[in-house]
């Protein structure tokens, strides 16, 4: 076998490995689009962002919510759902050059049972529509 075959041969194979990737990838997981409406004391949560997490896995798919509105692609089954809503809020700077100058934040504003604390559980099937009403209190 010549150089030039050899070579040929070699550049084939890397073609072949790269083409077909290396495998060991993080699994797909199927999806399907959802929508739905969130209100805040009977009225549409102006903005805000709704995550669907399956809990086991650590993973969530989050969508925007305007105008009380959501939709977009979730993972199938089980999931627990959080909901946020985030107001600025100022604060001094902290020590040394910035001290004096104001700063801000994100805060949610929801109750904690609505997000970091969710009993909220719903299952995700294809073209499901979900209503959440959540109060201030």
């Amino acid at each position: 076998m010549n150089t030039t075959s050899l070579l040929l041969r070699s550049l084939v194979a890397g073609l072949v490995v790269v083409a077909l990737g290396c495998g060991g990838g993080a699994p797909t997981r199927p999806k399907t689009k959802v929508s739905g409406t969130v209100t805040l004391d009977d009225k549409p949560l102006a903005e805000g962002e709704i995550a669907f997490t399956k809990t086991a896995e650590g993973v969530a798919d989050s969508l925007p919510i305007k105008d009380g509105k959501f939709e977009g692609d979730v993972s199938l089954g089980e999931r627990k759902v959080e909901i946020r809503a985030f107001k600025e809020v100022a604060q001094q700077g902290a020590e040394g050059m910035y001290k004096d100058q104001p700063m801000s934040s994100k805060e949610n504003y929801l109750p904690a049972k609505y997000n970091s604390e969710s009993t909220f559980k719903e299952t995700v099937a294809e073209g499901k529509k979900f209503d959440f009403k959540v109060t201030s209190n």
